[in-house]
């Protein structure tokens, strides 16, 4: 029999976080989304050693928090029932059909949540996808419904874009207003917090280790989409999970302010200077976070994908990126609720895929959001922690789009490989964010509690 878990986490009002184990819940982060692949041992890309050397590099830097990839959808056979999506998702799926599990992934979180602990390290379990580089929400429709999402041609992509003129988000956003698909993701959301872990005996739904569950990664309606379905989902989700792990924290996922025209593809070089596809309007932000079962708020921030850097000087699009940031700050204010900085990504230098190429741009932008989060939680504000994106350590892959096999890095299978991530190479960066961590550990005793 296992130990008995220890108290998980519990809020205080009057410094506006949340403990975890007794710990500040001030933390600085990396999006490690596929752990649990690494750790299969069974998978063309498994590799438990590499998953332990990681680790141990994202521990010796003072990461104390990793997001992890706890679902995935599609059939991985490549038969006449395989997925439309298969082409684009990580493979082995955890779930090939629906309420199908693939016991080597399954083994492989256990192993990766064993591993955690053992560093004193937490994990955010992300449990549905609305991009598809995992199935998610369009294999859960597709599954519902029989009728798959459109995507693009391999030969013909070009960038994530490719996935809006393809008209998949229209599709897979129809997940909200369908009983039966929110149904079928719901019943992974009990098999897995039933789980017990085959390596520590603990129930998934009383680990310690879990700081997290989140609904999914970056969910958000289209403008002309199913808001209020959209909401109801929020609700409904979030209380499932609350019910069945009532001492573990919920977050939505979210990206932040919605694009106010996601759907449309844009020519972002044919803008002026000072144009930016993102209106910070925090209206809805707010609305979705209110809902009860959701303890904090999320924001990433990806200043070139977005177009902040199209045509302006590093000083604006740095000063642009803060001010989208300190919209959300504000409005986590309003909520009362902590708010975390989940991923903070940037390509190197001149949007080059090469590992030699510098990465000016990604460090200040780093230190400056790393600054502002750190006078943040110093004087008590709303920012709880702050992740990067995205670590790739050794796994090194040449410019191109992934193949089942090849080694797993920061970027999901629906990208170009290598576009944003941080190697165990990259030096520079790897100093400004060790140098950050450790600041934020000695935030710590300032706020009246241990570290330990």
């Amino acid at each position: 029999m296992a130990a008995p878990s220890p108290p998980l986490n519990r809020f205080v009002e009057a410094a506006d976080i949340y403990l975890f184990r007794g710990r500040p819940f001030v933390f600085m982060g990396a999006n490690l989304w596929y752990a649990m692949h690494l750790a299969c041992d069974d998978c063309a890309s498994g590799n438990r050693e590499r998953l332990i050397r990681e680790l141990d590099s994202l521990a010796a830097m003072g990461v104390t928090s990793v997001r992890v990839l706890a679902s995935g959808e599609g059939s991985g056979d490549g038969g006449a029932q395989a997925s439309a999506l298969r082409q684009w998702t990580v493979l082995p799926a955890l779930q090939p059909e629906a309420g199908e599990y693939n016991h080597h992934l399954l083994v492989g979180l256990d192993f990766v949540l064993q591993e955690l602990g053992r560093r004193g390290m937490m994990a955010v379990m992300v449990l549905n996808n609305a991009w598809p580089w995992s199935g998610g929400m369009g294999q859960y429709l597709d599954w519902a419904e029989d009728d798959p999402p459109p995507t693009p041609k391999r030969k013909e992509f070009t960038n994530v874009e490719s996935w809006q003129r393809a008209g998949y988000f229209h599709r897979a956003n129809e997940f909200y207003d369908s009983t039966r698909a929110i149904e079928l993701s719901h019943n992974h959301i009990k098999y897995l917090l039933a789980r017990r872990n085959s390596f520590t005996g603990r129930p998934y739904a009383a680990d310690p280790t879990i700081m997290a569950w989140q609904l999914a990664h970056e969910p958000r309606p289209l403008p002309s989409g199913p808001r209020e379905a959209y909401l109801e989902w929020i609700t409904l989700t979030s209380k499932l999970i609350k019910e069945l792990a009532p001492n573990h924290m919920v977050s939505i996922g979210s990206e932040g302010a919605h694009a106010k025209r996601a759907e449309e593809t844009v020519s972002l070089a044919s803008r002026e200077p000072g144009w930016t596809p993102w209106e910070v309007d925090t209206t809805e932000f707010e609305e979705e976070h209110a809902v009860k079962n959701i303890d904090y708020a999320t924001v990433h921030l990806w200043p070139a994908q977005w177009g902040f850097t199209q045509k302006a000087q590093q000083q604006t699009w740095i000063a642009r990126t803060k001010q989208y940031l300190e919209a959300h700050m504000d409005a986590a204010m309003r909520l009362g609720k902590p708010l975390v900085i989940e991923e903070v990504g940037m390509p190197r230098d001149f949007d080059s895929y090469l590992e030699s190429s510098p990465t000016h741009d990604r460090n200040t932008l780093f230190s400056s959001i790393f600054t502002l989060a750190y006078t943040s939680m110093i004087e008590r504000g709303v920012i709880a922690g702050v992740s990067f994106s995205g670590w790739s350590g050794e796994g090194h892959k040449k410019h191109g789009l992934w193949e089942e096999g090849d080694p797993l890095i920061a970027e999901p299978p629906h990208e170009f490989q290598g576009w944003n991530s941080i190697y165990d190479t990259d030096a520079s960066t790897i100093e400004v964010v060790t140098s950050y961590a450790h600041r934020f550990a000695h935030i710590m005793p300032t706020l009246g509690l241990d570290a330990n």
